[in-house]
């Protein structure tokens, strides 16, 4: 759970990317005025995450946000990792949803 103390106050953020916009969306909800400016004339849809890890959609979860990334996404039943000084690959299975 994130907690923000508000003191007081608007703020400006700049760039509307998913941080920047997860960010605006924790400090309107505390009751910050909050204006959002980005520069690209739409919002980018070509995102370079490929996943969102279990602590990520704890964070989304009380926004109301992951219903939605659920419905749009596939759920990796595995992961791969490597290790590039030892050369080795393990994979872990994904707990049950």
């Amino acid at each position: 759970m994130v907690l923000i103390t508000v003191i007081s106050g608007a703020l400006a953020y700049v760039g509307a990317g998913p941080v920047g916009l997860v960010s605006a969306l924790l400090l309107a909800n505390q009751g910050v005025k909050v204006t959002v400016l980005e520069s690209a004339p739409a919002l980018n849809r070509d995102l370079r995450a490929s996943t969102f890890h279990q602590p990520t959609l704890d964070m989304l979860a009380p926004l109301g946000l992951t219903d939605e990334l659920f419905a749009q996404g596939l759920v990796a039943r595995y992961t791969q990792q490597l290790d590039r000084e030892a050369g080795v690959s393990a994979q872990e299975f994904a707990k049950a949803l």
